[in-house]
């Protein structure tokens, strides 16, 4: 504890001691030249995690291969490298301690915490070292605690000046928060801070998105000084946040200004947020309001309003809902409105229930959208007697969205909490039989189908697999020696648990990470113009953002190569989130295809602190292939966990007109 608070001290010091700026290079040496081939060199390592050859650049005399060495790390995430790295955090080059500091961070070590805080430099009077102390307090809420969070919230002597320090402060904060460790005292701090338009936007939009995404705050006491706010307020970015932390209120005060917000609110973004935070009220208090966003002209807001209906709508309303879904209203909520309704209908609307699951079937066989079909299917999961057609029409389709679609169905209805009350004496029967449809989910060589199933029937009871075992004892075992990888490896690793619960004998090993993570090919980036961009032209318009190879030079390089392959042609946008991201790259349609290969993470300091930005999309760190997304809004939560590799420059509007199944008809690079 001694310790602790002598290291608070260190934090808090307002530099008013007296200390010579230490000897260093002029930071202007720093640079990302890709041409170089020592830091080809040192990227090359990075993507083979040869971590010993990349620990010896660190003592390198140039400051420019320290840096970059520094930033390999952050990457790899060794955490067998962390004393050797943060050996390094007393480096004399401004540019290159921020390096290490923040890869230091980057571990989420709970070792790192004590060793970032003894780094901090209180006596910089000349302010050298912000950036990397900036880091450490970012750092130090990744790896650290309870008490942590005390020594984070207790620092009260940075000025409204000094941006970086308060930004660190603040993202560490945020940090802890992700971590479900928070406390009152952060909370005003955050409050305050949000407040105070003196502070930096960036600082503010940090402490906004603490109060909307903290988990487990009272914010009830705070919901005039919120509803305040979000009136003031001119920054959407703010805005959004604003709207969910005044929802956790839950007072009557806060409703009213979140629906004289709605009323007034310009931003399809803020509304959305809107609709998601009455999720804190009665419902009768709301539903009307929610009703209204039915027919919003946002597309993005209707959807969200839709579904929540389905996600808290009330037995009241659930004939409504069915009318809603038939009157004019955009097309991608009709399934939503559908769900609702067979939700929320009371068990005794027999006649009713029939005339619906009816409707829904023939929609269903009539539309000629697959993601459409995908969403009907799902519609009619909500009443599990349908689990037959889901199977019957679901298992064959000639599109993977629908056939994956049908089994994640099937595996809902089966772990429905309700599921023996519901099926009631039928309940063994039903489960066997679902049972018998995921076995033969497994047989297929579909990985959107059978990653799904194996994953229910690890969890599924020893009853069930005693079962299994008797009737097919070999399914597993086949399907293990069927899949591709390193494609499939995430499928492959649920199946390999699967099977381990099944009692399997023989079962495949894990194969080499290093086996299967591709290589950069410099040639393609040898060959981008110094300012890279790529237009994507969908069926609403097109989209063009600038490229980031100095950050991201294996992301951008293998963008660049499908894209210039004609990878991603016809591919659709197999998920769209309403202001959150869109996300395509799947040659399947339905988010388990991509190329035979698996790319590295590559997480250098950037945030995703703005819309448009385009990451990686992954399942775990170093699984990254062709499938790509695009943000609709800042996503702070994924900073430095998913690569960011460009950024939009043009074409927001289509970006925020995008819905799921609409398609890319080609992707140029200039």
């Amino acid at each position: 504890m001694i310790t602790r608070y002598f290291l608070l001290l260190s934090l808090v010091v307002t530099f008013c001691f007296a200390a010579c700026t230490p000897p260093m290079e002029n930071a202007a040496n720093i640079n990302t030249d890709l041409s170089n081939p020592t830091l080809r060199k040192i990227i090359n390592f990075q993507y083979a995690q040869e971590v010993d050859s990349l620990l010896k650049f660190l003592d390198s005399p140039n400051a420019n291969i320290r840096y970059h060495a520094a930033l390999a790390f952050a990457s790899i995430q060794d955490s067998t490298m962390l004393n050797p790295l943060a050996a390094k955090l007393n480096d004399q080059h401004p540019q290159v301690r921020a390096a290490v500091a923040y890869a230091v961070g980057q571990s989420k070590k709970a070792a790192a915490t004590q060793l970032l805080m003894e780094a901090f430099d209180a006596y910089d009077t000349a302010k050298v070292y912000q950036a990397a102390h900036s880091y450490i307090l970012e750092g130090v809420g990744k790896c650290g605690d309870e008490e942590t969070l005390d020594l984070l919230t207790n620092i009260t002597t940075y000025q409204k000046s000094d941006t970086l320090l308060l930004e660190g402060q603040v993202r560490g904060i945020y940090r802890l928060a992700l971590k479900s460790i928070t406390s009152r005292a952060g909370t005003e701090k955050m409050l305050n801070i949000l407040a105070d338009e003196g502070y930096q936007n960036r600082t503010r939009l940090m402490a906004a998105n603490y109060l909307s995404r903290a988990r487990g705050i009272d914010l009830s006491e705070d919901a005039e000084q919120l509803s305040q706010l979000i009136f003031r307020e001119t920054d959407p970015y703010i805005r959004m946040a604003l709207a969910i932390a005044l929802g956790k209120t839950g007072q009557n005060n806060a409703l009213a200004a979140l629906e004289q917000r709605f009323k007034m609110e310009s931003d399809y973004r803020v509304r959305c947020n809107i609709i998601r935070a009455l999720i804190n009220f009665p419902y009768e208090s709301v539903s009307e309001t929610v009703k209204a966003a039915l027919k919003d002209e946002s597309v993005a807001v209707a959807i969200t309003a839709a579904t929540f209906c389905r996600d808290n709508g009330d037995p009241s309303d659930a004939t409504i809902y069915w009318a809603l879904a038939k009157d004019s209203v955009a097309t991608e909520t009709v399934p939503l409105l559908y769900a609702a309704a067979q939700r929320h209908l009371p068990v005794f609307y027999a006649e009713y229930r029939q005339a619906l699951n009816g409707e829904l079937r023939r929609l269903y066989r009539d539309t000629p959208s697959p993601y459409l079909q995908a969403a009907y299917l799902e519609s009619l999961s909500e009443f599990g007697w349908n689990y037959r057609f889901i199977k019957r029409e679901g298992y064959p389709h000639e599109h993977a969205i629908v056939r994956s679609t049908s089994v994640n169905l099937l595996t809902k209805i089966l772990q429905k909490e309700d599921f023996r009350n519901f099926f009631r004496s039928s309940y063994r029967n039903v489960r066997r039989e679902i049972t018998v449809f995921l076995k033969d989910a497994i047989r297929t060589d579909d990985v959107g189908m059978i990653a799904p199933a194996a994953a229910a029937l690890k969890d599924i009871g020893q009853g069930p697999i005693d079962y299994l075992n008797k009737i097919d004892s070999s399914f597993l075992e086949d399907a293990l020696v069927q899949i591709e990888l390193p494609k499939d490896m995430e499928t492959f690793k649920i199946l390999r648990e699967t099977a381990q619960r099944f009692g399997v004998e023989t079962i495949p090993s894990l194969p080499e990470d290093d086996e299967w993570s591709g290589t950069i090919d410099w040639e393609v980036l040898d060959n981008l113009s110094a300012t890279p961009t790529a237009k994507i032209t969908t069926n609403r318009g097109e989209i063009t953002l600038d490229l980031f190879p100095e950050k991201s030079p294996g992301s951008v390089a293998n963008f660049v190569k499908l894209a210039n392959d004609g990878f991603y042609k016809g591919i659709a946008f197999h998920r769209v989130v309403p202001n959150f991201v869109v996300q395509a790259g799947c040659d399947r349609g339905d988010g388990n295809g991509g190329v035979p290969y698996q790319i590295r993470s590559e997480l250098s300091p950037q945030y995703y602190t703005k819309e448009g930005i385009l990451g990686m999309a992954r399942s775990d760190y170093h699984t990254e292939s062709s499938q790509f997304f695009i943000t609709h809004s800042p996503t702070p939560h994924l900073d430095g966990g998913y690569t960011i590799f460009g950024a939009v420059t043009e074409g927001l509007d289509v970006l925020a007109d995008l819905r799921k199944g609409d398609q890319i008809e080609n992707i140029s690079i200039d």
